[in-house]
């Protein structure tokens, strides 16, 4: 099983919930969260009540009009880049129906990627959340503003954090390539 730092922690979570490279002050702040205690489970709740995460995924919005094997298949796609299995989608699906938030289980599809070593799926993640982290920490010394006063992301930074994770595949090659993008 990988062992993650709490900034690829919070990573994930982006990646997870609005598909792009995590912001800096957002970073920061999650992980400050995450070091104060709060359970990995309830800040990926407080990102699937965000306004962003209903922005990525509508069926946050109106879950009792979208379907939630559409849902389940955008979250695969965000987080593996690929097609969610059968069997995923039953899973997945089966412990939703019963009650359990949607936050709640999108971790929970996070957190299996670190159980699978080795996995083409934990590979994908894992180089998403490089190519992240490495763009945040470029925005962060950056002398371009990329926050709102609201503390979103301006126009350009979201274009830019979401782009950057476009051509990440499970190869580390990728990641290079979307580096140099970065810097």
């Amino acid at each position: 099983m990988a062992t993650y730092t709490n900034a690829e922690l919070v990573a994930q979570l982006y990646i997870g919930f609005y598909d792009r490279a995590p912001d800096p002050v957002g970073l920061q702040y999650w992980i400050g969260r995450l070091e104060a205690g709060v359970s990995i489970q309830d800040i990926a709740d407080s990102f699937a009540a965000s306004p962003e995460a209903s922005d990525t995924y509508p069926y946050f919005k109106f879950p009792s009009v979208l379907s939630l094997n559409d849902f389940l298949a955008q979250v695969y796609e965000n987080v593996f880049g690929r097609a969610i299995d059968a069997d995923g989608l039953a899973y997945y699906s089966a412990r939703i129906e019963s009650g359990e938030s949607a936050g709640s289980v999108v971790a929970s599809i996070l957190g299996n990627a670190a159980t699978n070593n080795g996995s083409p799926d934990q590979a994908y993640l894992a180089n998403k959340v490089a190519a992240g982290l490495h763009w945040a920490t470029d925005a962060a010394t950056s002398d371009i503003n990329t926050s709102t006063e609201h503390g979103r992301l301006t126009g350009a930074a979201d274009t830019s954090a979401h782009g950057i994770l476009d051509g990440i595949t499970a190869d580390p090659a990728t990641v290079t390539a979307a580096n140099a993008a970065s810097d």
